[in-house]
């Protein structure tokens, strides 16, 4: 069933090129995967939505949690679709360390990473869902997985998983542009700015020109549809399907 679910999936993710928030991006993403490997959406015993400790003052509500024997063991923090996992929330955090769950997985759709929040969150495993492993690491994150032990065990026989995302330092090079230029990505800036819903990154004019030179030193260039871009992964898809359109022309 997880194979059938993942293959949805990818299919869905290839043919999504606009920004989705976290309501959307459970839908469609994220309850599927929790589904296929054995957790029951719809038992309020095993699953709450909304998931913050009782007296907690500080913190943040978790999408949900996942219990067993009346005790959260799991619990997801649902992002908008590509979002920036390079940082837990520390709201986030500081409900988690509340709770007596032992892990919480961050994901945004398409990938899920893993925590022990025993104490500070530490990053333990990292899953894409276009991996060709990835059936086998979510799959750890079923209650049975949990309970028996086999997560814990895997993952401490997997090398340490990367607490830092590679990022793309920006430098001021001296380069200059001409007004006309600067004019106009001022004016598709705000066209991206204004035309979409979901606000889960800033854009800013310096991620779209390293962004456009990266791809176009490709030798690719082309028309730029600006709706619906809530972040730096679906720009640069929206640029790569515009650029792939001219190279096939």
């Amino acid at each position: 069933m997880m194979r059938e679910t993942l293959i949805t999936l990818c299919a869905t993710l290839k043919a999504t090129n606009t920004g989705l928030n976290g309501r959307n991006t459970d839908r469609a993403f994220v309850s599927p995967v929790l589904e296929s490997i054995g957790w029951n959406l719809s038992n309020l015993n095993e699953v709450v939505a909304d998931y913050k400790p009782m007296g907690l003052k500080q913190g943040s509500e978790i999408s949900y949690a996942l219990f067993a024997q009346l005790l959260p063991i799991l619990m997801v923090d649902i992002r908008p679709l590509y979002s920036d996992l390079s940082q837990l929330p520390p709201k986030i955090s500081a409900t988690a360390k509340a709770s007596p769950a032992k892990y919480l997985v961050s994901t945004n759709g398409v990938e899920w990473n893993l925590y022990n929040v025993e104490g500070n969150p530490i990053l333990k495993l990292v899953i894409d869902i276009r991996d060709d492993d990835a059936q086998d690491k979510l799959q750890l994150m079923s209650k049975e997985s949990i309970i028996s032990g086999l997560l814990e065990k895997s993952i401490n026989e997997m090398p340490a998983a990367n607490n830092s995302v590679d990022e793309i330092t920006l430098k001021n090079r001296g380069y200059k542009v001409s007004d006309k230029n600067h004019d106009a990505l001022n004016k598709l800036r705000n066209k991206i700015m204004t035309s979409r819903s979901v606000k889960d990154q800033e854009i800013t004019n310096s991620m779209i020109v390293e962004l456009l030179l990266d791809l176009f030193l490709e030798n690719c260039q082309t028309n730029f549809s600006y709706m619906e871009i809530s972040n730096q992964t679906i720009l640069r898809q929206r640029m790569q399907e515009c650029l792939r359109k001219y190279t096939g022309k």
